[in-house]
């Protein structure tokens, strides 16, 4: 059975990941309403034609992808807290069963 050092060390961890991922989504969603979205205008504005039409149409869907992927990585990073807290409280509770346990023996 692992320590409440080890846990603690263990759930301590898995939330800095998690917080890494969130300012990795943060990121690329700031990317894509920031830089795509002033190139599409600027596209937009200085572009005329088709051709323009076409890109500016293929440029909002990258960007909407962009923006699904950030959404993505976040809900990851939602999902690993979750359950490093389930796993959290989990041991927590083995080893506060164990000691229970132990005691009752002495």
């Amino acid at each position: 059975m692992a320590s409440e050092q080890t846990i603690q060390f263990n759930y301590n961890k898995a939330l800095q990941q998690a917080n890494s991922l969130l300012n990795i989504s943060n990121d690329i969603r700031k990317i894509a309403t920031d830089k795509l979205d002033d190139s599409i205008q600027a596209i937009d504005k200085n572009w005329d034609g088709e051709n323009s039409k076409k890109f500016i149409t293929k440029s909002k869907k990258l960007k909407d992808q962009v923006e699904d992927s950030a959404d993505d990585i976040r809900r990851i990073s939602d999902a690993i807290k979750k359950m490093a807290k389930e796993i959290y409280d989990a041991e927590m509770e083995s080893i506060r069963i164990a000691r229970m346990r132990s005691y009752k023996k002495s």
